[in-house]
């Protein structure tokens, strides 16, 4: 290979290796939501697309914003299945009182022994 060819590629190699500054990337607060990951998502494409955001940084973006993702499913299936539990504890209690002959009282939770 030429010595005007190394440089050539060395020189491309290093735009590639371009440093970003972060000054001009917007601000976000971490995001607490999917519409509020999906907003984060949004401006970090028009930020790369614009050179302004490292593209391996917004891949490892890419990247955590999947694990949040899940992380937020986890999360609201765990909520759910707290509420079915609930409601089946208290359906078991008025069953268990109902077969005593007791009254269980208005449906809920709070009427649950200790």
């Amino acid at each position: 290979m030429h010595s005007g060819r190394a440089a050539e590629l060395g020189s491309k190699g290093g735009r590639r290796r371009t440093v970003y500054s972060l000054e001009g990337v917007k601000k976000f607060d971490p995001p607490k939501n999917a519409a509020e990951l999906r907003d984060l998502l949004a401006h970090s494409i028009v930020e790369t697309r614009t050179e302004k955001l490292d593209p391996k940084l917004a891949n490892s973006l890419a990247y955590l914003a999947t694990g949040f993702l899940r992380a937020l499913e986890v999360a609201d299936l765990e909520r759910r299945l707290a509420i079915l539990e609930a409601e089946v504890t208290v359906r078991d209690f008025e069953t268990e009182n109902r077969a005593a002959g007791k009254d269980a009282g208005p449906r809920s939770a709070a009427n649950l022994p200790a």
